[in-house]
């Protein structure tokens, strides 16, 4: 694969993105980091590009590093809904943290599931990151444009003890919350367990806290 151009499209969409984005100067390119899915076949490909990326001496990365995100996988929906992409969310923010902010990481969303591009924009819009994106049939990338997307603080000022603990894992029914603020339903994920509903906090939920 080192012999073939990296911006043909059979080297596939992370090669050819990262490729593109080092052409245009759009980014200072220091550390790659793959968030892969929790399948066989997540962990085979990013120990490909973890190999292929490390031996790309023109690139003179710091870093190449593969991160299994616990539960992005296509066999158990509702672990890959409630679990998997808010496990995707506090990957990002980990990296976040260890970078130096939103300043200094970009999301390549291009690739893995739907969902996950979907997660990556919002992360992206809250958080004032770029993010890009190619579509298999667009002849170069994108960058998504800002959105008048704002989180309303007062929901976190109400409900500050109980988000904190969905953040910890607890699971509440529809009996220990009663009426539910509207405002607050959106954070929250309904799963039915014996035909009783119980709420977990959302990967929406997640990347507002």
């Amino acid at each position: 694969m080192l012999k073939v151009d990296p911006t043909q499209r059979v080297c596939g969409a992370e090669i050819n993105t990262i490729e593109e984005t080092k052409r245009k100067n759009w980014l200072d390119l220091q550390n790659l980091i793959f968030l892969v899915s929790d399948t066989e076949s997540g962990r085979n490909t990013g120990e490909f590009l973890k190999l292929y990326f490390e031996s790309r001496e023109d690139l003179d990365l710091k870093n190449v590093l593969i991160d299994v995100v616990p539960d992005l996988q296509d066999e158990r929906p509702v672990d890959f809904k409630v679990h998997g992409l808010r496990n995707l969310v506090r990957r990002i923010g980990h990296y976040l943290e260890r970078f130096g902010g939103a300043d200094h990481v970009a999301i390549d969303a291009t690739g893995g599931y739907k969902a996950q591009i979907a997660i990556a924009v919002i992360v992206g819009q809250a958080l004032n990151m770029s993010v890009f994106y190619k579509h298999e049939k667009f002849s170069e990338i994108i960058d998504f444009p800002p959105l008048p997307i704002s989180f309303d603080h007062e929901i976190l000022a109400n409900n500050a003890a109980l988000l904190t603990d969905f953040e910890r894992g607890e699971v509440y029914s529809s009996d220990d919350l009663g009426e539910i603020d509207e405002k607050l339903r959106v954070l929250l994920a309904e799963v039915n367990v014996d035909g009783k509903p119980l709420y977990e906090l959302s990967p929406i939920g997640q990347i507002y806290l």
